[in-house]
């Protein structure tokens, strides 16, 4: 599981994330082919206030949160749209990356940090 900071962004521009892949942790192999529609693979990223509420959701459900690659490169990224994040005030919030893989719910990203700053309007 992860924690620390994972970016700091504008609540006025899209937010791509850097790509993740899922790997063991102890032989840095690929884990699973995240793409084989028979493990019944599903993610979450979401950006929550000080008491827990969403702010903002990126989901495989939604579209915002995608695989990229192909075998041992397959990875994770999420997109958050201006749209997403004009409505979240700056400040330092908690984020979280949840999957589902074969009927189990792994919280990859339990404790992250996301700073938004105060973007450009238009």
């Amino acid at each position: 599981m992860y924690t620390g900071q994972v970016a700091t962004i504008s609540n006025q521009a899209t937010w791509t994330s850097d790509v993740y892949q899922l790997v063991d942790e102890d032989d840095d192999d690929a884990v699973i082919d995240i793409t084989d529609d028979a493990i019944g693979f599903s993610a979450t990223a979401t950006i929550y206030d000080a008491g827990n509420s969403v702010l903002a959701t990126a989901s495989t459900s939604n579209g915002q949160l995608t695989t990229t690659g192909t075998g041992d490169d397959i990875g994770l990224q999420w997109q958050f749209t201006p749209d997403d994040l004009s409505g979240i005030c700056a400040g330092s919030y908690r984020f979280g990356l949840q999957v589902i893989v074969n009927g189990e719910t792994i919280d990859l990203i339990d404790d992250g940090s996301v700073t938004i700053k105060q973007g450009n309007n238009q």
